[in-house]
């Protein structure tokens, strides 16, 4: 499972098409809070689904977000997207 999604994520990277891949923890039913953004598959945690509905439209919302991979938790505080995509590490 984890190598075809590896496999599918380096196809839309090699497509030449804007991306950004989010790649949520653990879902919960909770509501949004606090968000912790990570690369290199190095976190564990768990995320509410509303947390993942608000950063996927925020990563299509803001091209700072283009061309990069991220992990997404529940976390301490809220975020400004365009700065935290912005700090993300372009793949």
């Amino acid at each position: 499972m984890i190598r075809a999604r590896g496999a599918g994520e380096q196809v839309l990277r090699d497509s030449g098409a804007p991306y950004a891949i989010v790649r949520p923890g653990w879902l919960t039913n909770s509501a949004a809070g606090g968000v912790r953004l990570e690369q290199g598959d190095r976190g564990d945690g768990s995320v509410s689904r509303e947390t993942v509905a608000r950063a996927t439209v925020a990563a299509l919302l803001n091209p700072e977000s283009h061309g990069k991979t991220f992990e997404l938790y529940d976390g301490p505080a809220e975020l400004d997207w365009p700065t935290a995509f912005t700090d993300l590490k372009t793949d």
